[in-house]
């Protein structure tokens, strides 16, 4: 079954995942079209689902699940998963690149691989990340978007930013 992203619980269970590159609208519209219809049918062990989506900043694709309603199992989490690199393949998008870090630069979203995230950091201005690891719909809302200073990403600041 699906719902509106805003519906679901603050304690809901989400996803996250991080495009490649920024989603135009008509990528977005791809994107919710597939969504919407793999989350009306998302089942984990017979039982629907309640599960939402929404797109953030023009870059994050987010998952919602009620648990409340029944909670998922690791094949429908595999599934889920299965879905995510089938979409990114039908719109010639990488969702699933855990080595992408997202910073908030002077520009918008940039995205910096996890290797050269230290040099990053040192030659540009930096002021928030992307905590893509937040797991509920309470945490998108306050933790996703974290300054740097904050974040598990400070112990790349150069040191005379950093104190």
């Amino acid at each position: 079954m699906i719902t509106r992203f805003d519906l679901l619980p603050d304690d809901a269970r989400v996803w996250i995942f991080t495009a490649n590159q920024k989603l135009n609208a008509e990528k977005v519209y791809s994107i919710q079209k597939q969504l919407d219809q793999y989350l009306a049918g998302w089942t984990a062990h017979g039982n629907s689902l309640l599960a939402a989506h929404t797109i953030l900043q023009e870059h994050f694709l987010v998952i919602g699940l009620n648990q409340k309603e029944a909670d998922a199992s690791g094949c429908s989490i595999d599934s889920l998963f299965r879905m995510i690199k089938t979409i990114g393949e039908n719109t010639n998008i990488d969702f699933l690149n855990r080595e992408n870090v997202a910073l908030h630069t002077e520009t918008g979203i940039t995205l910096v691989e996890r290797k050269r995230l230290k040099q990053f950091l040192t030659e540009n201005s930096v002021q928030f990340v992307y905590n893509t690891l937040v797991n509920t719909k309470g945490n998108v809302i306050h933790l996703f978007k974290q300054e740097i200073k904050s974040s598990w990403v400070a112990r790349f600041l150069p040191e005379k930013v950093s104190t």
